[in-house]
């Protein structure tokens, strides 16, 4: 590959940024069981990853490689949260 220009190596800084927030946000989300947390960062991270795609559809310079492992995480994250939420009405309820 050669050099990159100034933009393209602005959209690289940026796509890195991106995948720290939102593999950031779904550790948080993953490591809690405060489900309005796990919802949040769930949410956070989501939409981080889909704005990481689009920079990388604008940029096909920038290859995102292990994004079925991602969506694979945010699955399990997000059946996770409904378990928890299932197991807190029960306990809520009288």
């Amino acid at each position: 590959m050669s050099e990159l220009n100034s933009r393209q190596q602005e959209a690289v800084r940026k796509a890195e940024i991106l995948l720290e927030v939102a593999n950031r946000a779904l550790h948080i989300a993953d490591e809690t069981n405060d489900v309005d947390i796990r919802q949040v960062g769930w949410l956070q991270a989501r939409h981080f990853a889909r704005t990481l795609v689009e920079l990388s559809v604008a940029h096909p310079f920038i290859q995102i490689t292990q994004l079925n492992d991602f969506e694979g995480s945010l699955n399990s994250v997000a059946e996770k949260t409904r378990q928890l939420q299932r197991e807190n009405i029960r306990i809520d309820m009288p």
